[in-house]
C-alpha cells in the first residue's frame, strides 16, 4: 500500500486498496470513475482521533467543540452556510478536509496505475465544495477526466455569480 502520512483513517484507506486490487484483478475494466469521495454531511462530519490528531499535528490547533461559534458560525443556518471564514483556523480545518479527500484519490490513481480515473462534481461551486470537502484543483493532478455535473444541491445551484464570490 502507498502511505499517505497526512490522510485519515489507514484502516478504511488500506481496506479501499485491498478492494481495488480485487476488482483491477477480477474484473476488466477500461476506466474507473472515483465518486462520492466527500462528506455529504458536511462540515461537523468527523471527529475521530485521525482528524484530531492531524488537525493537531498540521496547524497545532485542536478542533473545537460544535457550540464554538467563532470556529463553527452560525450553526442554526443551513449547513451549506456554516464556518467562520474569517477566522485561520476554520480555514485550516476546511484545508485538512479537503487535502484528505485529494489525498484519497492519489491513493486510489497510485492503486489504478495506467487505468484513467475520472472523477464528477456536482454543486462545483466553491461555496458548496468547501461545505463538501471538495476541491477539484487540488484532485486533478491525480485525474485523467473531469465531468462537471451542473446540478447542484437546489434549483439555486444555476445561479453561478454569488458561489464564485
Amino acid at each position: 500500500m502507498v502511505s499517505f502520512k497526512r490522510d485519515n483513517n489507514p484502516g478504511f484507506l488500506d481496506m479501499h486498496v485491498k478492494y481495488l486490487k480485487r476488482l483491477l484483478n477480477e474484473v476488466p475494466i477500461d476506466a474507473i470513475e472515483v465518486d462520492d469521495m466527500y462528506d455529504y454531511v458536511g462540515l461537523a462530519s468527523c471527529g475521530c482521533k485521525y482528524c484530531r490528531e492531524r488537525f493537531k499535528r498540521d496547524y497545532n490547533r485542536e478542533i473545537p467543540s460544535f457550540d464554538d461559534n467563532f470556529f463553527w458560525g452560525d450553526t442554526s443556518k443551513p449547513m451549506l452556510y456554516w464556518g467562520n471564514y474569517d477566522n485561520p483556523a476554520f480555514r485550516n480545518f476546511i484545508r485538512i478536509k479537503s487535502e484528505s479527500v485529494a489525498n484519497h484519490v492519489k491513493l486510489v490513481k497510485s492503486t489504478a496505475g495506467k487505468i484513467p480515473l475520472q472523477t464528477c462534481s456536482s454543486s462545483t461551486g466553491p461555496i458548496v465544495l468547501n461545505t463538501i470537502s471538495l476541491n477539484l484543483e487540488r484532485m486533478s493532478p491525480y485525474l485523467d477526466f473531469f465531468m462537471l455535473e451542473n446540478v447542484g444541491q437546489n434549483g439555486n445551484g444555476v445561479n453561478w455569480v454569488p458561489k464564485d464570490q
